[in-house]
């Protein structure tokens, strides 16, 4: 079966860069698919997972959309049209660019007096500190008339709840920007696995070595608001399955794939199967195990959806269908 094409565009409203399986109308949207990255990383690493997803039939032809966006300051969007990244703002573009392509989609495209609004099913994934902005986008797009969240989707993330809210120390910023700079490559050693190829490694290394670190500092300081109210997010998740489930609803399901443990005395390390990361422990006690899924890629890298991509797309393939 033929994998779509895939084309990078600009949103007119938002500026933010993006990348999506098609250029033209999709006649019955089924599914539209948001992908979010991680700090220091772009759109393109979801190329391998979008190409083989659409290659095994999920694609524009059988109404299958995905946008891959840039954060700003990362890939091609600029830092400019998000000024203070620390105050947020992230996904309110996002969301802004999703109603933008969705508009075009279903209105600029429709047939003359087919203008109905649909509850168009919607899955969020988020890789490493970008599923972060994915649980954001999914209280966000609560009740949305237009988007209705069936699944999200957690790559490898590391987040435990742990951080605080701190206010951020404007005076230090340069002086952290430059450690980040001048160590990021080492640690970058401990991000790859066996089954990295030389490419993507090289690709990745680059796009960490045009980082405008301050900028990306500043974004990091919300991630960490983020992840401080990540428990209450996740309860607020929990018993928002819980009225769907009582209203006849489908509440949203959860995967959270994970291929590194990130935190603990040995460092960034590769996982074997039956361990349970820091994550996963933090999102089992907040979340009830009857909306999630688990499933642990052993002996790899932090970029399962690139390394391990059919792998995934297996287990995505499962997911979907219960």
């Amino acid at each position: 079966m033929a994998v779509d094409i895939i084309h990078r565009r600009t949103s007119p409203s938002t500026q933010l860069s993006f990348l999506t399986n098609t250029l033209s109308s999709v006649s019955s949207i089924r599914r539209i698919s948001i992908l979010v990255h991680g700090w220091g990383c772009q759109a393109t690493h979801f190329i391998p997972l979008i190409a083989r997803l659409t290659a095994n039939g999920e694609n524009a032809d059988h109404g299958y959309l995905y946008l891959a966006v840039d954060l700003p300051g990362h890939g091609e969007s600029p830092a400019s049209i998000l000024p203070e990244p620390e105050n947020g703002g992230m996904t309110e573009l996002i969301v802004a660019l999703i109603c933008e392509v969705l508009h075009q989609q279903i209105y600029d495209h429709a047939p003359s007096g087919d203008k109905k609004r649909q509850s168009i099913p919607t899955v969020l994934y988020g890789h490493s500190m970008g599923t972060l902005v994915a649980l954001e986008l999914l209280m966000a797009l609560q009740d949305h008339s237009l988007m209705e969240v069936s699944h999200l989707v957690l790559l490898d993330a590391a987040w435990t709840g742990e951080q605080t809210a701190e206010p951020l120390n404007y005076n230090d910023l340069r002086k952290t920007a430059i450690k980040y700079r001048e160590s990021i490559q080492e640690q970058l050693s401990q991000y790859f696995g066996p089954r990295t190829s030389l490419e993507f490694e090289s690709t990745t290394r680059a796009g960490f070595a045009g980082l405008d670190f301050e900028y990306a500092l500043r974004m990091g300081h919300w991630y960490r608001g983020v992840e401080a109210k990540a428990a209450q997010t996740l309860q607020n998740l929990d018993a928002k399955n819980r009225l769907l489930l009582g209203s006849g609803d489908k509440p949203v399901r959860i995967l959270i794939v994970q291929s590194q443990e990130a935190h603990g005395p040995d460092g960034r390390h590769s996982l074997v199967s039956g361990q349970s990361t820091a994550h996963m422990l933090f999102v089992r006690r907040h979340l009830a195990s009857e909306w999630t899924q688990e499933l642990v890629i052993e002996g790899t890298s932090h970029y399962p959806h690139v390394d391990d991509v059919d792998e995934v797309v297996e287990c995505l393939a499962k997911f979907f269908s219960q």
